[in-house]
C-alpha cells in the first residue's frame, strides 16, 4: 500500500466530512472498479447515496468527481451556522486517500447475503486501521439484506468482530427496500410551510421503533455533526444548540437531517 500525496485536488472545506468506503472497491491502484454491474450491488454506496438525495429535496446539493475513485457530495443547511456537509464515496482501497485523513466519521455498507463479505470486510478493516482510523473517529457499519441473513453475519457476531478489532463503531442492521417510502425530512427542516400531510408523516416517523435505511443515513450524519460541533439537535425547535444549552428535551426523533 503506497500513499499518493496530492491525489485529491481539493482540501475539505469547514464543516463535517463523512467518508463512505466502497467495500467492493478495487485493490488495484490503477483500477477503480466502478462499473454498471457494481452499481447494482445491494451495498453499493454510490447508488445508496443517490437514492438518499433523490428522496430529500436539497436545492443546493453539489456533486464533484474529484478523481475517478473519489466522488464528493456537498450541501449547506441553515439549521445552526450554515455549515457545509460533505460526503465522499471512495471506491479504490489500494492506497491512502489524503482526503479520508480529514474525515469526521465513516459510513460502510455491508451485504449480509453475500459470502464474500467476510473477506471484503477483513480487508477493508485492515485498510482503514492502517491508513486513516486511529480509533477516535466513529465507523458506522450498515448491514443490508433483502431476504435472509447468512448465519455468519448475525448482528451479535459482527458486533463482537468489530469489538475484537478495537473499533469505535456503531452497527445497524437494515432490511433493504428499494421501494422505501420517500420522505422529505431535509426539506421539512428548512421549509417553514408545512402541510397536514407533512405533519402526519413526521408523526409516523417518530413512532417507528426501528430506523429504515434513509433514517440511518440521516442519523449518522447528524451524530457526526453533533460530535464535532459539540451541539445537539432539538427536533421540536428544528435547530441545533450548544450542548451546554440543552434543555430537558427527551425526544428521540431523528428524522431531522441536515
Amino acid at each position: 500500500m503506497t500513499e499518493n500525496k496530492g491525489d485529491s485536488e481539493q482540501e475539505p472545506e469547514p464543516g463535517i466530512l463523512l467518508v463512505l468506503f466502497d467495500i467492493n472497491g478495487s485493490r488495484d491502484e490503477n483500477n477503480n472498479n466502478e462499473n454498471s454491474d457494481s452499481q447494482n450491488l445491494l451495498e453499493n454506496p454510490n447508488r445508496i447515496i443517490k437514492e438518499f438525495f433523490s428522496n430529500h429535496q436539497i436545492l443546493n446539493l453539489e456533486t464533484k468527481q474529484i478523481k475517478p475513485s473519489e466522488l464528493l457530495y456537498k450541501f449547506k443547511v441553515d439549521l445552526y451556522d450554515s455549515s457545509l456537509f460533505q460526503m465522499i464515496v471512495i471506491n479504490n482501497l489500494s492506497f491512502i486517500h489524503e482526503i479520508s485523513l480529514e474525515a469526521d466519521g465513516f459510513l460502510i455498507f455491508l451485504n449480509l447475503e453475500d459470502e464474500k463479505t467476510e473477506d471484503k470486510l477483513a480487508y477493508l478493516i485492515k485498510f482503514m486501521t492502517d491508513s486513516c482510523c486511529s480509533g477516535e473517529k466513529k465507523i458506522n457499519f450498515v448491514g443490508l439484506y433483502k431476504n435472509e441473513i447468512l448465519p455468519q453475519f448475525k448482528k451479535k457476531d459482527l458486533e463482537n468482530y468489530f469489538g475484537e478489532h478495537n473499533l469505535n463503531f456503531d452497527y445497524y442492521e437494515i432490511k433493504y427496500n428499494d421501494n422505501e417510502k420517500k420522505h422529505n425530512c431535509l426539506y421539512e427542516s428548512t421549509n417553514k410551510k408545512k402541510t397536514n400531510k407533512n405533519k402526519e408523516e413526521n408523526k409516523e416517523h417518530k413512532e417507528h421503533k426501528e430506523h429504515n435505511l434513509q433514517e440511518v443515513i440521516e442519523k449518522v450524519t447528524i451524530d457526526t455533526y453533533e460530535n464535532k460541533m459539540s451541539v445537539i439537535y432539538i427536533p421540536d425547535k428544528k435547530k441545533f444548540i450548544k450542548k451546554k444549552e440543552k434543555n430537558n428535551d427527551n425526544s428521540n426523533s431523528r428524522c431531522i437531517i441536515i
